[in-house]
């Protein structure tokens, strides 16, 4: 299910824990997350890997580039506002090994896994989003 959600994010020092697909067009009404740091802010803000970021600091990314989103970033101080729509969807999984039909919920994110090529999504010169 969908929902728009707001978080404020407080920087640490490996940035607020999120990546954003970086493809070199400018962004539809949404920015897609492609990383997320376990255990980071965003992480426990409940931003995940295929999140899509609608707005920061009050401001739409709508037809923003990788640049300009970056720079809303890398200007908020220790502070981020986040607009995102959750759109992992919810997979249910049987247990088979005790024999009863157990069903346990998880997020597609939590158990995906994704491959980034340097220079196309991820960034490691710019450490304000999310660092290794």
């Amino acid at each position: 299910m969908e929902s728009l959600r707001h978080v404020a994010l407080k920087r640490s020092n490996f940035g607020y824990g999120f990546l954003l697909k970086d493809d070199g067009r400018r962004f539809g009404s949404t920015a897609l997350v492609v990383k997320v740091k376990p255990g980071g802010c965003a992480e426990a803000g409940g931003i995940r890997v295929r999140s899509r970021v609608q707005a920061l600091n009050g401001q739409s990314v709508q037809s923003m580039t990788f640049l300009q989103t970056s720079s809303i970033i890398r200007s908020s101080g220790n502070t981020v506002n986040v607009s995102f729509i959750d759109l992992s969807p919810v997979v249910t999984e049987k247990s088979v090994s005790s024999g009863h039909d157990d069903e346990i919920a998880h997020s597609a994110s939590s158990m995906s896994r994704t491959s980034h090529r340097h220079g196309t999504e991820e960034h490691p010169s710019n450490g304000t989003l999310l660092s290794k």
